[in-house]
């Protein structure tokens, strides 16, 4: 059995819902070396130069980063960003359903745009465990 999921993720998604455009970030799921148990959630998105055009984003640099993040003990918060969050969930889903067996940590996401509070999904990971 793998040890880790990776997606790419691209600036659009057609008509039907191919994803296409520009590569701009990667979400990975991965057994944590530390804790075999579990499995953690990744991140790299590109930057955006003055505001409007992403950055060129670099395939190893970005893996590299989310492999990172991925391995950050869950007592440690990291908030995804918004453009991300879809993503993160998809990843989360598949990582449910891959790792059975296993843990999966979900990341942490933002409530509202006006709080800076942030909440765990937990009851999103367990209706994915559950279905």
């Amino acid at each position: 059995m793998e040890t880790k999921i990776v997606h790419y993720v691209h600036s659009r998604r057609d008509k039907n819902n191919i994803r296409s455009g520009i590569l701009r970030g990667v979400v990975v799921a991965q057994v944590r070396p530390e804790n075999p148990n579990e499995v953690g959630i990744g991140w790299s998105l590109a930057r955006r130069k003055d505001g409007k055009q992403l950055d060129y984003f670099d395939k190893q640099l970005g893996l590299d980063i989310a492999i990172n993040r991925a391995a950050i003990p869950s007592r440690e918060k990291l908030v995804v960003p918004r453009s991300m969050e879809d993503e993160v969930k998809i990843v989360l889903d598949r990582a449910t359903h891959y790792f059975k067996d296993k843990k999966v940590i979900a990341p942490v996401f933002y409530v509202s745009e006006t709080k800076a509070e942030d909440i765990r999904f937990s009851q999103f990971v367990e209706s994915l465990a559950s279905a």
